[in-house]
């Protein structure tokens, strides 16, 4: 053990980081970094400088390992005391053993049974519109969402609240405002299982109140801290009241909710321009059966661009479709905004 410590002091002390682990590729390569699993002829590595690489094992001449690893067939923590020529001498609660990389068909960093995952992240985002001229008016939208992590549950709750100050002083301002809240239960790696529930009110499309509450399953492409892809599916039950010139008229359907999250970097950038920004695109599809199917689409796209530290500038265009609107309604309302966004 004391040999593992000092070797993790020297390695950290000649590369002036926090990373002790290297790998050295056969073509003199070398890698800082930390090793994130080892799957049959595979090897995947967390580079500092180039983010996640996928290697063949036949590739690696070197390797220093100082996290502790994972290794089927062994019940507690193992490290790596040195690797030569492809053997890796491995110390297992004492024991010393051998065994060549050739032959390591599963490798991953050792996670205690007892540790329970935790990350939390989020963004509050304040945008607006403004018009004056033959037309003067105000809008303004301030929305929030964070995600909690805990073990094998994710809680998400997020807030949206919009304005619209109309050009008739004697007029009220049109308010539309949404509070959900879900909770997923990840049983695997990629699979899960999902809960919603939503409230909401939109002066401008007559909806007094509509409540949502729906279950399903998703399924978790990835995510990680460039980004996540999800979708989910299931049934829903929809309560709606709509208020049409003072006639209140409420509403109860059952249907089906379909959800499509992605965000990542934006994929065509160049490094010239400065940081790539993120680009983010959600929709969600509720078709719901009263005396009609009624089809209703809300989606949101836009591009978030780093100004400083988590201080960002967000252009962001919001498409809204209601095959069966409220009387005096357009069935799409489109909107595009600009805003200053803060993330953590």
């Amino acid at each position: 053990m004391i040999k593992q410590v000092f070797t993790a002091i020297v390695v950290a002390t000649a590369s002036g980081i926090a990373s002790a682990d290297v790998l050295v590729t056969k073509n003199g390569e070398r890698l800082l970094g930390e090793l994130e699993s080892i799957r049959g002829d595979s090897l995947v590595w967390a580079s500092d400088s180039f983010s996640t690489l996928t290697l063949s094992k036949s590739d690696i001449a070197e390797l220093v390992l100082t996290q502790a690893i994972n290794i089927n067939g062994h019940d507690e923590p193992c490290y790596m005391d040195s690797f030569v020529d492809g053997m890796m001498r491995l110390n297992c609660e004492g024991t010393e053993s051998f065994v060549h990389l050739d032959m390591l068909q599963s490798l991953e960093p050792w996670i205690d049974p007892d540790y329970e995952y935790f990350s939390w992240t989020g963004n509050i985002r304040l945008t607006g519109e403004l018009f004056w001229g033959n037309k003067t008016d105000k809008d303004w939208t301030l929305d929030s969402a964070t995600s909690v992590y805990k073990g094998d549950f994710r809680h998400t709750g997020a807030l949206y609240y919009k304005r619209d100050d109309n050009s008739d002083p004697l007029a009220e301002s049109d308010i539309k405002w949404i509070a959900s809240y879900s909770l997923d239960w990840f049983y695997n790696e990629h699979w899960y299982l999902n809960s919603n529930t939503e409230a909401r009110r939109d002066d401008t499309d007559s909806i007094d109140s509509r409540y949502t509450f729906g279950v399903g399953i998703g399924y978790r492409f990835w995510d990680d801290d460039t980004g996540h892809l999800f979708i989910e599916n299931g049934p829903v039950y929809v309560k709606e009241t709509l208020d049409e010139s003072g006639l209140k008229t409420t509403t109860s359907s059952t249907g089906w909710r379909y959800k499509f999250d992605w965000f990542t970097p934006f994929p065509i950038w160049s490094e010239e321009l400065g940081a790539a920004p993120d680009f983010y695109h959600t929709h969600t599809v509720t078709m719901t059966d009263t005396d009609n199917l009624r089809t209703q689409i809300e989606s949101n796209t836009g591009l978030r661009f780093p100004v400083f530290g988590s201080i960002n500038a967000d252009f962001d265009f919001e498409a809204d479709y209601d095959d069966m609107p409220s009387e005096g309604n357009q069935k799409t309302d489109y909107q595009l905004r600009l805003g200053i966004s803060y993330t953590w």
